[in-house]
Formats: structure tokens, C-alpha cells, sequence
């Protein structure tokens, strides 16, 4: 048999007809090395509807079925499923979310290059099996420095790295209540800058009647703040705190002037003021 190249991994939780969808198009991808499919079942049962669903890519053997036992979370499972991985090369692919040909083999043809610690390319979003389909504006393409991922995360979860850098990392932080992905890209990008395709071949599912890990994102943001403090400083710290109140909806005139004075921006009172003035339209 020949060596793996890239392994993907699917993590899904009582989602089977997304994971059909996801596992699907991975299947589609044409590759000129071998590639494997690692499907990381995160729910509780055995005999899940995933499972059933999967079946017959199961037993051809086209995909690798693994259960977690879960619930554990995202994180978990993606790090169970590289853990299990064969490739050089991972990448991920969430189970509501779904690839367009030539996804992959566009992103290692760069990564194979050895010139960045990791590559993606640009995506859009899609609700109701592709019955709406919305553009995701002024996204970042080239190359990727850590600080321009510092306030927002424009990297998508199918970023491409290699296996032995993943793990050296320690993998997806699991303590995270999500955006550890966001967690694992700033720490990846102190080795060395990303890369990003402007292609748009990653379709976000954006059903507005289905719940995502991002949900509730204003805890993460506070873990970010706390854990990456010591690298982006003090003044980046006070506006991750203003943008986890304003998610949280908890964000006040008074708060926006007291960050403002403590960490010496006025970051904070912009924030603010722009939410009152979208709140006034």
C-alpha cells in the first residue's frame, strides 16, 4: 500500500445526514497521493445514526470509522482522529460543512512546499443545502502572519498542517469551550506565516435552525485573552475583553471607559460606539 499523504479528519455528533454530506464531498477530492478519511463518531451511542447512515463507506472500506463515546467535544475528537491518523499531512472538515472539488490537492500543492506552517483558502457560506448561498466579504488571502489573526480568526477549520507539527503543539486545546481552533492557529503561526488560496472551495453551513460549536463564542474569547496575553500584550487584552462582553451582549458605556483607561486604547469606546450606532439604524 501506498503512503498516505493526507489524512481527514470528520468529527460528528448526531448530525448523519451532514456527515454523509461532509464525508461525501472528502470523497470527491481527486488526489495524486493517497488520502484516508477518518470519521470520529462523538456521540453516545454505538450504533449511532451516523453510523448507519456511513454504512456502506464503511464496510467498502472507503472511510475509517472510529468511535469516541462521546460527548467530549470538537476538540477531543479531532485530536482522537489525528491521534489515529496515518497521513504526513492533516486536515479537518466539520460535519455540517462541505468541500468543492479540488479543495485539497490545490492546498498541498502549496503545502508541499515546505515555505508555511500551514494553508487554507478562502470559503463561503451555505444554508438549506446550498438553497442560499452568501458570499463571505474582504477575507484575507496570501500569506498569514500571527498578528493578522490577532483580533478575529479568518482562517477556516480545514487548514492543512503537518501531522508532526500538530502533535508537537499538543493538538487542539480541549479546556477551550470553542474557537480552539483559533487557539491552535496562534500557536502554530509562531513557528512560521500560513498561506491562504484565494480560492472559495470551503462551504460554511449557515442553517440558521442548527446549533454550531461556535455558539456562546464570548467564553472563548476570555480563554484567548487569558492564555495569549503574554504574547499580543496588554492593550490587545483589554479589547478581546470588550469584543467577549459585546458578544455576550453585557457590554456597557461604562465598561467601554473603564477598559479604555486601564489598558490605554480607545479601541473599547469605538467598539461601543459602534454598536450604538448600528443599534440606532
Amino acid at each position: 500500500m501506498s503512503a498516505i499523504t493526507i489524512s481527514i479528519v470528520i468529527p460528528t455528533c448526531n448530525r448523519q445526514l451532514g456527515a454523509l454530506r461532509a464525508v461525501e464531498s472528502a470523497l470527491g477530492q481527486k488526489l495524486d497521493g493517497a488520502f484516508e478519511i477518518l470519521v470520529i463518531d462523538d456521540g453516545i451511542s454505538e450504533q449511532s445514526l451516523a453510523h448507519k447512515t456511513l454504512q456502506k463507506y464503511i464496510h467498502n472500506g472507503q472511510i475509517k470509522y472510529l468511535q469516541n463515546k462521546g460527548p467530549h467535544g470538537a476538540a477531543f475528537a479531532r485530536n482522537f482522529g489525528v491521534a489515529h491518523a496515518q497521513g504526513k499531512y492533516i486536515t479537518f472538515l466539520d460535519d455540517d460543512d462541505c468541500y468543492l472539488p479540488g479543495r485539497i490537492q490545490n492546498m498541498l500543492n502549496t503545502m508541499i512546499t515546505e515555505k508555511y506552517v500551514f494553508v487554507s483558502s478562502t470559503r463561503f457560506h451555505e444554508s438549506f443545502d446550498f438553497r442560499q448561498i452568501k458570499n463571505w466579504p474582504n477575507q484575507l488571502s496570501g500569506i498569514i502572519t500571527l498578528y493578522d489573526i490577532q483580533f478575529i480568526n479568518d482562517i477556516d477549520i480545514g487548514f492543512i498542517v503537518k501531522r508532526e507539527d500538530f502533535l508537537k503543539l499538543g493538538g487542539f486545546d480541549t479546556n477551550f469551550y470553542n474557537l480552539e481552533d483559533w487557539d491552535f492557529l496562534i500557536r502554530i503561526l509562531q513557528l512560521g506565516d500560513g498561506f491562504k488560496l484565494d480560492r472559495q472551495d470551503y462551504a460554511e453551513n449557515v442553517n440558521p435552525d442548527r446549533a454550531r460549536n461556535s455558539d456562546n463564542g464570548h467564553i472563548s474569547y476570555r480563554q484567548l485573552a487569558d492564555k495569549h496575553r503574554s504574547i499580543f500584550g496588554g492593550r490587545w487584552y483589554g479589547i478581546m475583553l470588550a469584543i467577549a462582553d459585546q458578544t455576550q451582549g453585557i457590554f456597557t458605556l461604562q465598561k467601554a471607559l473603564r477598559y479604555a483607561a486601564r489598558f490605554h486604547t480607545m479601541t473599547p469606546i469605538n467598539i461601543y460606539l459602534k454598536k450604538l450606532f448600528n443599534n440606532l439604524k
